[in-house]
């Protein structure tokens, strides 16, 4: 039996080859956003996809996405885990079994500039079977192009590719024998996506909700004080089925 970093490698590279098969090229994505690249090429700006194992991520993109999700989020993540909240986060970033998703904008005689990106990664956990979305981060100079919701939805494709592809069945199947009754166990798939969004980030949470999230079985809840007055978690864990 391999150990669980040996699993999550394997997950990811189950991922990344699906993600390459399934998620919409540039051309594709034109057709998705048209106002987006119309901006482009008002622009003379032009756009490409890299898809990378966690693994395969220099400390330079890696910085690139932190700092995206400092000029998003900075502000909350440091009311939230201090200061220091970075050190952390950096870490996380680089937990084995993570795939990225990066869109770069180039100008002509300029370097690529990161402008989105997608961290996720496939979990298989007694309370959650799911392709858990990490992070979705957007410059602010693409929001409201409808880009977002976009890449939303291609984790639904994303999910349902990798329960046809059987790959992650025979892994599963093969590390967790006792865990499943045969070849053919329904519960050798993943049942959506699940996420985590801070409480605070309303208008991601709308988001989310709008595209069929619920609260997950285990996700911190509002608590009702016996003034009236209303609590809130820092975040909620939501899911998705598939």
């Amino acid at each position: 039996m391999s150990s669980e970093i040996e699993i999550a490698l394997e997950e990811s590279k189950i991922l990344k080859k699906t993600i390459k098969k399934v998620f919409p090229d540039v051309e594709q994505l034109k057709h998705k956003c048209p106002k987006l690249f119309q901006k482009d090429k008002d622009e003379n700006a032009g756009t490409s996809i890299e898809i990378a194992e966690v693994v395969d991520m220099s400390d330079t993109k890696l910085l690139q996405c932190l700092q995206l999700l400092d000029d998003n989020l900075g502000a909350l993540y440091s009311v939230i885990n201090g200061a220091k909240w970075k050190t952390a986060k950096k870490t996380e970033m680089q937990e084995p079994g993570l795939v990225y998703i990066m869109l770069y904008q180039s100008f002509e005689q300029s370097k690529p500039k990161l402008i989105s990106f997608i961290s996720c990664k496939i979990i298989n956990e007694a309370d959650m079977c799911v392709l858990y979305l990490y992070e979705i981060q957007l410059a602010k100079s693409i929001q409201g192009f409808n880009l977002g919701t976009t890449l939303m939805k291609e984790l639904d494709n994303i999910v349902t590719a990798l329960n046809s592809f059987g790959k992650l069945k025979k892994l599963w199947y093969r590390n967790y024998p006792d865990e499943y009754s045969d070849k053919k166990d329904p519960l050798l798939q993943l049942s959506g996506v699940g996420l985590t969004v801070f409480s605070a980030n309303a208008g991601a949470k709308r988001l989310y909700e709008r595209l069929g999230y619920v609260l997950h079985a285990d996700s911190p809840v509002e608590k009702q004080l016996r003034s009236g007055k209303v609590i809130e978690p820092d975040y909620y864990i939501l899911e998705k089925r598939i």
